[in-house]
């Protein structure tokens, strides 16, 4: 039977209708699951301490269901752990707009207020100068971070003076570049210290951006600034420009690696550049490679004057002896320099000596080896002229050519320092140098060198001796005969050098009559140092000893002969010794901590790199001192524990004095 088209109508037409599905419903269901998984997955990250992630799963809950009071209570306890309490109180607040009725949103916005009021904020209460204190003592590598707490304690670091007054930037503090448009008025020192590999020479380099920051006026009382960084020279050249009228000292320190690049970068602004720029300038130091930015012309056409004190010139991996400056050279910068007392210097040669005289009114001369032999805080007597310091360290000489100098300025000489490892013939021409009271002699270690007379010679010349330092060389006989015969002599110190004869005997002949405070002897041996003569000295106040065994000597006999009497006459007899330093010394043992502690006038004892003292040793020493013993020293004493050490702390404590302790950690290999 054939369908006709009314029947297939009426078919349709009757049929039952479908159900439509209820989409808010699946919407509704799957925003409550969201929430729930948001809910486990940020009390999981609470759990873990993962307090952010699980503040940002709160938040998502809020922005799935706003109305609901879960995301803003989570929220709220969430900030509470933090000890956010603001951001709490604000989130449960805006929960509370959308539930007004909900009593846990009503209680959690009580607390957090009453949190919020109670909380207190130091920089509110304490005076200014105890904050800025707080803020110094932060230290600029993390002062950046309190910063961002909040407005007030941005302001407050702002506003502090101390933190400011001293700026130190490197790659560990690279954001405070950024701040000193606003505080740079406060710093009177100023030192930049980028590594050569941190890119500071280009145009957005940290370095340049203090330049930049210079330029425009931020640094308006900058005193101080040291530069140990590759930056751009005109940069440099600018900003110098601005702080010019309160700078007095410039530190401009190139790297070692400096090439021709480098040159070619213009990153090297040259010394003579420098000078015409800052004429108020008290001390320069210019360390640079080979002849890097020294001057290159000689002649000086209407020089400025300008008012340095203290010049060092320090010239790096010199390979050709033609880098060294010229006496040309060195009179082009000197002869603007009136007012020059101290200059240091990285080579000696004698025509110097020659232009510096004719230039410049000196008192100190150095010519060191290395920059960081540089001297410090250098005493200056503006009442007095004459040259007072003569160090010549950088290179070998014959001390015959330096009488003549040496007799000019034989009234005024005060400290000499030489390096002298030639041999020759000392043969007349010395003369009596009354007020030298500091010598100091090196030589290099395993080489003959100097003679024995020279170095006699020279303690002769000098009656009022009061310290001899030797370095490196021998000591022989008639030297140690010198040294006794010496009326004034206070102060001995022997560094790596060797005894003639294996012996001290004919320095400590007659100790009762010497009038020796201090001696000082590192890297000897102890056979040599007749350490059982040291304590007859009756003057003798401090010790410093770094002395070994000869390889071929039993330690424990070489110990029993020489070390055993020293201690035993040091607890027996009445003396002055007031100081002991022992340094890796091999043998020394917790035993002799006891010994040394019985000496009855010992005010300090410092031991450094003992191996083989223990907890014990340090307790004896603390324990059997006098009451006289104020501090007690370890460094490096690898089997004394914190426990020991908190034990000496608290017995030095009772007695008013202090207890100093640091040691190395392991060194562990992956």
């Amino acid at each position: 039977m054939k369908r006709t088209l009314d029947d297939c109508y009426n078919e349709r037409t009757t049929k039952t209708p479908r159900t439509e599905p209820n989409y808010q419903t699946m919407i509704n269901d799957s925003t409550a699951s969201i929430v729930g998984l948001l809910i486990t997955r940020a009390s999981a990250f609470e759990n873990l301490n993962k307090f952010n992630d699980a503040i940002r799963d709160a938040h998502l809950v809020i922005t799935q269901a706003p109305t609901q009071p879960q995301g803003y209570l989570l929220a709220g306890r969430l900030y509470s752990c933090q000890g956010r309490e603001r951001l709490a109180y604000r989130i449960l607040q805006k929960g509370l707009e959308s539930n007004p009725d909900h009593g846990e949103l009503q209680t959690m916005l009580t607390i957090a207020k009453e949190r919020l009021e109670r909380r207190i904020d130091f920089c509110s209460f304490l005076p200014a100068e105890v904050i800025s204190a707080i803020w110094l003592y932060t230290g600029q590598n993390y002062i950046v971070e309190p910063m961002l707490v909040s407005k007030l304690w941005r302001t407050s670091i702002i506003q502090s003076t101390e933190p400011w007054q001293y700026i130190q930037s490197t790659e560990a503090n690279m954001a405070l570049a950024n701040i000193m448009p606003t505080v740079g008025a406060k710093a009177q020192k100023l030192e930049l210290a980028f590594n050569r590999h941190s890119c500071d020479y280009l145009p957005h380099g940290p370095c340049n951006m203090y330049l930049k920051c210079m330029i425009h006026g931020a640094f308006s009382n900058l005193k101080a600034l040291h530069l140990n960084a590759r930056m751009d020279a005109n940069l440099l050249a600018a900003g110098l420009e601005q702080v010019k009228p309160t700078l007095m000292k410039l530190e401009v320190a190139y790297d070692m690696l400096l090439n021709e690049e480098a040159r070619q970068e213009n990153t090297i602004l040259p010394l003579m550049r420098i000078m015409d720029i800052c004429t108020n300038l008290t001390e320069l130091k210019y360390v640079t490679h080979g002849s890097f930015g020294l001057p290159v012309r000689t002649k000086v056409e209407e020089p400025k004057s300008c008012a340095l004190i203290r010049l060092d010139i320090f010239q790096h991996l010199v390979i050709d002896d033609e880098d060294y400056l010229s006496p040309e050279q060195l009179h082009s910068i000197t002869v603007r320099c009136p007012k020059l007392r101290v200059i240091t210097m990285r080579h000696f040669d004698f025509s110097y000596l020659d232009v510096l005289e004719g230039d410049c009114l000196l008192e100190h001369m150095y010519f060191i080896n290395h920059d960081t032999d540089m001297p410090d805080n250098i005493l200056l007597d503006y009442q007095q002229s004459g040259l007072r310091t003569l160090g010549i360290i950088s290179n070998p000489f014959d001390l015959r050519d330096l009488w003549p100098f040496l007799n000019k300025h034989s009234e005024t000489l005060q400290v000499l320092s030489f390096f002298l490892d030639r041999q020759h013939d000392f043969s007349g021409g010395r003369v009596l140098l009354p007020n030298v009271r500091e010598l100091m002699m090196l030589q290099h270690a395993g080489i003959g060198g100097v003679n024995d007379r020279e170095v006699a010679s020279l303690v002769e010349c000098c009656p009022s001796l009061e310290t001899f330092s030797m370095l490196g060389g021998t000591l022989h006989e008639t030297c140690l005969i010198a040294l006794r015969e010496s009326p004034k002599l206070q102060s001995l110190s022997l560094q790596a050098t060797r005894i003639g004869g294996n012996s001290l005997r004919p320095l400590l002949k007659n100790p009762a009559s010497m009038q020796l405070r201090h001696f000082r002897a590192y890297c000897l041996l102890v056979k040599e140092l007749c350490l059982d003569s040291l304590t007859d000295i009756k003057t003798l106040e401090k010790i410093r000893l770094n002395c070994y065994v000869h390889g071929l000597d039993d330690p424990q006999r070489t110990k029993r002969e020489y070390w055993e009497p020293f201690l035993e006459k040091l607890k027996s007899q009445d003396n002055q010794l007031k100081v002991v330093e022992l340094d890796a010394i091999e043998f020394v043992d917790d035993q002799d901590m006891e010994a040394l502690g019985g000496s009855k006038n010992l005010k300090q004892v410092v031991l450094q790199r003992l191996s083989n003292i223990t907890d014990q040793g340090l307790r004896a020493l603390v324990d059997f001192s006098p009451p006289t013993l104020k501090c007690v020293q370890v460094f490096d004493c690898m089997q004394i524990t914190a426990l020991a050490q908190e034990h000496a702390r608290n017995m030095l404590w009772e007695r008013n004095g202090h207890f100093n302790s640091s040691s190395l950690k392991p060194c562990t290999h992956k």
